[in-house]
């Protein structure tokens, strides 16, 4: 209790997989009062911080976790979650893409392979499945500009073992809880408490 009155239980460590719109941003607040993700989650909804990120223009699969360790986990490169985007291209080639299943260098900045799975193909764009692990800053629109093509959607399928699947723009719902318990069996004892950065 707090001055006589008791406090709420914590709620269990959960995730939640969210469809973010284009056109919002991923921050809690936004100094030139764009809609940010948490202007759209429904009202009851646990304190939550977003596990990495999608860019302004970006849309699909974005989770959230009321439990940091569980954000700091999913977002390590070292961990090898498997990030996947259906992408719209146009303006190149579409057997270009297939350059960035090799390493690159853009701006001094290094690039591992992109998995890469053509989708579809029509006259003047086409669809392609990229899948990669790091998710460094704008990753896969810097690497179609390095190419010489240009993005007009970009979609996050799938991040680990989570996907957007059926969900509408905007909504939110838990993840699969045997997902959750798996991931929380599987963090590393330190992360499991607290500590000072």
């Amino acid at each position: 209790t707090v001055n006589g009155a008791p406090l709420l239980p914590c709620a269990p460590p959960g995730i939640w997989c969210f469809h973010k719109p284009a056109g919002t941003i991923t921050t809690r607040s936004d100094p030139e009062e764009r809609t940010t993700v948490f202007d759209l989650l429904p009202m009851g909804m646990p304190r939550l911080i977003t596990i990495g990120r999608l860019d302004f223009n970006s849309e699909g699969l974005l989770l959230f976790t009321n439990h940091p360790p569980l954000a700091h986990y999913l977002e390590q490169p070292s961990n090898a979650f498997i990030r996947t985007y259906q992408v719209r291209i146009f303006g190149m080639s579409p057997h270009k893409i297939f350059l960035a299943q090799e390493p690159l260098v853009i701006d001094h900045i290094h690039y591992k392979p992109l998995g890469v799975e053509m989708i579809s193909q029509g006259k003047s764009a086409f669809w392609v499945n990229l899948s990669l692990q790091e998710g460094k800053n704008r990753e896969i629109r810097r690497i179609i500009s390095h190419l010489g093509g240009k993005i007009d959607r970009l979609i996050r399928t799938h991040y680990g073992p989570f996907e957007l699947a059926n969900l509408q723009k905007g909504k939110i719902i838990p993840a699969p809880r045997h997902i959750v318990t798996d991931l929380l069996h599987d963090l590393p004892q330190q992360q499991d408490a607290p500590h000072d950065t």
